[in-house]
């Protein structure tokens, strides 16, 4: 008897070991598992920008558009032609208007109509009218915060001048933090870069 309990405590001894070695064990693959599962539920940046990519691609496609590697030397372009940027931007110039140059520290407002967040949705809107001030240096001041308000949206403005119109596909990278962030691109049917807000309903 005396023999037989040092070997019972032994025993126990070795189990109960074993037992928090599983049970440790058995905690780690659970937390694996479930680091694992909660992995594979998001998307990595890269394969965000691969689907904005693929879905910019087949927007292109299903109107129809025609990408130009070269900006027109006169800036006329049809109706379904944008010239890519180096920085991905898709660009068409509407309709000329007044130069840049002969204008200083005015506000400008642009008119956004028929804007599409074509990734998730093929709803067209017309989101009104916002205001910058453009100065002759090639900066702008935004005087009204804005979801859309960002680089793409004033590239054209070089081009067109006040008064004109244009046309754009803008990527994520291009656009402002929000749609950055969320990795959507836009489609601007039309913007027009007005200086008078009484011309707005034009």
């Amino acid at each position: 008897m005396a023999t037989f309990v040092p070997f019972i405590g032994f025993v126990y001894g070795h189990f109960l070991n074993n037992y928090m070695k599983n049970k440790i064990f058995f905690a780690c693959l659970a937390l694996l598992i479930f680091l694992s599962a909660s992995c594979s539920k998001g998307k990595s940046y890269v394969e965000l920008l691969k689907e904005e990519q693929t879905a910019i691609s087949r927007f292109i496609d299903d109107n129809n558009f025609v990408i130009l590697d070269k900006f027109p030397a006169d800036t006329v372009f049809a109706a379904n032609e944008f010239y890519k940027t180096s920085d991905g931007l898709y660009v068409n110039i509407i309709q000329k208007g007044i130069p840049l140059n002969y204008i200083y520290n005015e506000n400008i407002y642009l008119d956004v109509k028929d804007f599409i967040l074509f990734k998730n949705d093929t709803t067209h809107y017309d989101l009104g009218v916002f205001r910058i001030l453009y100065n002759n240096t090639y900066s702008y001041t935004f005087e009204q915060n804005s979801n859309i308000i960002c680089d793409g949206i004033l590239y054209p403005l070089q081009y067109v001048g006040y008064e004109g119109k244009a046309k754009l596909i803008i990527p994520s990278k291009q656009s402002t933090s929000y749609y950055q962030s969320q990795v959507t691109p836009l489609y601007i049917g039309e913007v027009t870069y007005r200086t008078n807000i009484d011309r707005v309903s034009e």
